[in-house]
């Protein structure tokens, strides 16, 4: 994301998969990321994507849903790991 939170075309085309890049520009390993971030990151993008207007969407809600998706995706494999494996 740029400094004017617009998102930067080079990220949307390789989606920095399995990293969100803070509003500061440093680039976070989703797996490292606390779960409440992980959440807070998923609420954003939820809100962001219902704020676009139709042009904005079709050029970015295939990136939106994608980085929903990743983040999605490690919420499910850390709740498999809690029940699995510490029986929670």
């Amino acid at each position: 994301m740029d400094g004017d939170m617009s998102w930067d075309i080079d990220d949307i085309i390789n989606y920095n998969r399995g990293y969100w890049e803070t509003k500061d520009g440093r680039n976070l390993k989703i797996e490292l990321m606390e779960t409440s971030h992980i959440k807070n990151c998923i609420n954003l993008l939820k809100r962001n994507l219902q704020k676009l207007d139709e042009d904005e969407l079709d050029y970015y809600s295939d990136y939106f849903d994608f980085k929903i998706n990743e983040f999605e995706k490690e919420l499910k494999k850390r709740d498999v790991y809690k029940r699995h494996v510490l029986g929670d």
